[in-house]
């Protein structure tokens, strides 16, 4: 078997080993993961060199039985004249091995698209739309590639996460992405083509090093192996090192996380100001990352820390509000606390709402869900339970207002009326969220704010409802791959 058979073999067998044979630190896979035998092999195919032989391994693995199917994946971006020329190629290359080619034409240029940015987003969206349950999808990458994208982050002013490199092995759509010649190096690609007799095509916009990576492929390495000729390796070996690092960074983050997440991505400012700068950062780092499943930039980072000044315990404006962009989301502090926000905040409701039938849910103006849930002969959390209400009674109509300011209720905590104002201080509701939430009414009379308080007049001890709120607008767009 060749060294690159060996190779995509080898991965294989690890994937579908037991949990206890895996080896996540060698493919970064996570421990409760396991995918069944037979395995169904889908080969990424641009019709190049490195596509080209990663096909013809898998081919010959599929062969030999040792996979039980294999599909090839092509993207026609219609970036270059030869575009529809690359896709015949790649299905007479298929027709000749006999395995089935899912294609699609893009046509970016008539879109304006023609950034490495926009073709890579639009090809990484059609190939997860390939990639089914428990499929996994190839990457022919290797370890000049490595070499450029490490090359290229440092270049952008990446983090120690961005050192990583290129991921082996990761979720993929509904399946799982294998990069299996990261270890390997284009020549040795280049002669496992050369004497197999592979044909592939190549793409003239590569040798234009307009573009960064091409830049750095065509002048920037060329240039240090001249110097250094093992230069891609060596970058390979470093970022090993780096994910054995971002490991115990990772170890650390989630240990002070722990200690410090009040709740669900919400922080003290006071505990955290308590942290050295180096680990304020890099629980930063990893907490916005676990809940937004994207890294921020060293700069977001910076800014956080700036604006709160928590450098010095004992000086921490620890009351200041911020707002800060950060990954695919927002941070927010309020009264003593810093918040990670997936989306957006909703506009204030407009008008006055009539809940017709109150076991519906009510979609109101701003995107966000009202409904009730009955509670009968259930046991609740302290908080919970304080949020318990009567039904309305028939003569009551309920609306769901804006706020307008000069509303007053008696809280069930409380023994007198005071404004909502005064209300959602004491209960340390966020300034972001008062502008929008709803407030429920009960003819003229204010009895809730959906997951705030409730009335003193209308609460109950059990088998009562809750008044929930759901903020259903759109998340943020990401376009991290």
């Amino acid at each position: 078997m060749h060294l690159l058979e060996s190779a995509l073999f080898e991965h294989l067998e690890k994937i579908v080993a037991d949990n206890s044979s895996l080896n996540p630190q060698s493919l970064q896979i996570p421990q409760s993961l396991q995918i069944p035998q037979p395995l169904q092999i889908i080969v990424a195919l641009s019709g190049g060199l490195d596509s080209s032989v990663l096909l013809h391994v898998a081919f010959k693995l599929l062969q030999s039985g040792k996979i039980s199917k294999l599909l090839a994946a092509h993207v026609n971006h219609g970036l270059q004249s030869q575009s529809d020329d690359w896709q015949a190629h790649c299905q007479k290359i298929c027709n000749r091995y006999q395995i089935p080619l899912l294609s699609k034409a893009l046509d970016l240029a008539s879109q304006g698209k023609t950034s490495e940015a926009d073709a890579r987003e639009a090809r990484y969206h059609f190939f997860k739309q390939c990639v089914k349950k428990d499929q996994l999808l190839l990457f022919a990458h290797h370890s000049n590639d490595q070499a450029e994208t490490i090359l290229f982050r440092l270049c952008r002013g990446t983090g120690i996460h961005g050192m990583a490199g290129i991921p082996k092995f990761r979720e993929f759509g509904e399946g799982y992405l294998l990069r299996p010649f990261l270890e390997h190096s284009r020549d040795e690609l280049q002669a496992y083509a050369n004497e197999y007799q592979i044909e592939w095509v190549n793409d003239p916009s590569n040798q234009s090093s307009q573009y960064s990576r091409n830049f750095i492929r065509n002048e920037v390495i060329p240039l240090l192996r001249s110097k250094w000729l093992t230069i891609p390796k060596s970058i390979a070996q470093f970022s090993k090192i780096a994910k054995d690092q971002i490991e115990i960074l990772d170890e650390v983050a989630e240990q002070d996380r722990l200690e410090l997440e009040v709740e669900p991505a919400i922080l003290d400012i006071l505990a955290l100001a308590n942290l050295s700068p180096a680990r304020q950062k890099n629980l930063l780092h990893f907490w916005i990352r676990k809940h937004s499943g994207q890294s921020p930039s060293t700069a977001e980072i910076e800014q956080v820390t700036q604006q709160l000044d928590i450098t010095d315990p004992t000086q921490t404006s620890h009351k200041k509000s911020i707002k800060i962009k950060a990954a695919n989301g927002w941070i927010r502090g309020f009264n003593g606390q810093l918040f990670y926000l997936l989306n957006d905040e909703p506009e204030a409701i407009s008008e006055n709402i009539v809940w017709q039938n109150i076991n519906s849910r009510l979609r109101l103006d701003n995107g966000v869900i009202v409904a009730v849930q009955e509670l009968v002969n259930i046991h609740l959390t302290p908080n919970l339970a304080s949020l318990q209400m009567r039904m309305p009674n028939a003569d009551e109509v309920v609306s769901i207002r804006p706020r307008i300011g000069g509303e007053t209720s008696k809280p069930a905590y409380r023994e007198h009326s005071t404004e909502l104002k005064k209300i959602y201080q004491e209960m340390k509701v966020p300034p972001w969220k008062r502008k929008w939430l709803p407030i429920v009414y009960y003819n003229n009379q204010l009895v809730a704010v959906p997951g705030v308080f409730v009335e003193k007049s209308v609460q109950v001890k059990k088998d009562g409802v809750i008044f929930r709120l759901k903020n259903s607008i759109k998340k943020i767009k990401s376009k991290n791959i």
